[in-house]
């Protein structure tokens, strides 16, 4: 008995930064469209959100059923992890540079105060987000700067696996994988915006999908170092060309090609969005060499206020899903009570 506690105590320590394994999103995004497709077929006479309610319950039921799966599995394969415990203890023993956490922590913040005043203009409170220059350029900075940090990371990943000289092919694939995983959070994005927004503003092309196609298709740029940093200005530059310009090519909206009177809630083309990460991973190959840095910088992340940005930068992906959630949990009672807004038709 003790013996199977020691092997089940060492997968979940293996496992317990991957809180969503393939298996556990592909399991939520059928129990996602099982528990609305229910709803609507049951629960007609109700009001609509009470289906959102339904489909929720079964997305969290399915991830739970996904992610003890892969549990399961990991245990069946617990003999092979163990071949491989002296890279897997190598890859812990890699230092993580708290600057780009804390960076991305400070992102994570400027994210959520350019949606809550989003949700401010949502709820009919101000529309400076749309009429005041300030918001727009923050919004840009914002994400300008998750998606520099992308091609940072993957700077640094592929210097980490070419000092241990692995293979080319499992670098390859983690980033497939990593990239597949994250376009599928993108993809339960749009279905929640398609639902909640209607088909017009759903989110087709976001931040998300953009940032997992970003990763997928990073590999042949990763050894190119330096000269990503001119194919970054090339591909920005055509961005810009094409933003200037209007397509009747609606299958290529995700490369840049926008149709005539595009609306759009988020919307991150693969050019220009696409030379901001190779420019990222240029300025990773300049400031990092693997483990170490190339730069000299005083050790602050012991100090509490960029511990807590280190913190929401390790955790920006699950913030990311989850804030506008608590955004409008918090914001639907306050306005009701203080009878400001339009919220009465949510709790109708």
């Amino acid at each position: 008995m003790g013996k199977w506690k020691l092997k089940r105590s060492a997968v979940w320590e293996e496992q317990k930064g991957d809180w969503m394994p393939l298996s556990a999103l592909v399991a939520m995004l059928v129990g996602f469209l099982a528990a609305y497709i229910i709803a609507e077929t049951t629960l007609y006479e109700y009001q609509h959100p009470l289906h959102w309610v339904v489909a929720f319950a079964g997305g969290t039921l399915g991830y739970l059923c996904g992610l003890a799966l892969e549990n399961v599995l990991a245990l069946k394969i617990w003999r092979e992890r163990l071949s491989v415990a002296g890279r897997t203890q190598t890859t812990r023993s890699r230092p993580r540079f708290w600057e780009i956490d804390a960076v991305r922590g400070i992102a994570v913040v400027m994210m959520v105060i350019y949606h809550l005043m989003y949700d401010l203009y949502f709820f009919q409170i101000t529309n400076a987000i749309f009429t005041v220059p300030f918001w727009f350029y923050f919004q840009r900075v914002t994400a300008g700067t998750f998606i520099i940090l992308v091609g940072v990371s993957l700077a640094v990943l592929a210097q980490r696996a070419a000092a241990q000289g692995s293979a080319d092919a499992p670098l390859f694939w983690q980033n497939i994988r990593r990239g597949l995983r994250i376009f599928g959070w993108g993809l339960v994005i749009t279905l929640a915006t398609r639902l909640l927004l209607g088909p017009d503003l759903a989110i087709t092309f976001g931040i998300l999908h953009f940032i997992g196609v970003a990763i997928a298709i990073s590999y042949p740029f990763l050894r190119l170092r330096w000269l990503n940093l001119g194919l970054g200005l090339a591909v920005y530059a055509m961005g810009v060309f094409l933003r200037q310009r209007t397509f009747d090519l609606p299958y290529l909206v995700w490369l840049g090609f926008e149709p005539e009177n595009h609306i759009y809630v988020d919307y991150f083309p693969i050019f220009p969005w696409f030379g901001v990460v190779l420019i990222g991973m240029s300025l990773g190959n300049l400031l990092y060499d693997g483990n170490v840095r190339r730069f000299v910088l005083p050790d602050w992340s012991n100090q509490l206020p960029l511990r807590w940005l280190e913190w929401l930068g390790l955790r920006s992906l699950p913030i990311y899903l989850l804030h506008q959630i608590a955004l409008f949990a918090l914001l639907i009672p306050l306005l009701w009570l203080l009878g400001v807004g339009s919220v009465g038709w949510w709790l109708k």
